[in-house]
């Protein structure tokens, strides 16, 4: 009976610690996107700022 818990207890901590690499890969990708995403928004940005300079658009 003990054997059998500790063996439980092993995967068990295995297992959370491979759940948690998951987690954290998913979250590395995520922030990655995000950061791209900066990067893209950061240029649409200056693009919308050159246009504005050429011509005024109205804000939005």
């Amino acid at each position: 009976m003990h054997n059998k818990l500790y063996l439980n207890r092993k995967y068990g901590e295995k297992h959370g610690i491979f759940l948690l690499c998951r987690c954290n890969f998913q979250m590395m990708s995520f922030l990655l996107l995000l950061i791209e995403w900066q990067k893209e928004f950061r240029i649409m940005l200056q693009e919308i700022q050159l246009s504005e300079n050429f011509r005024k658009i109205p804000a939005f």
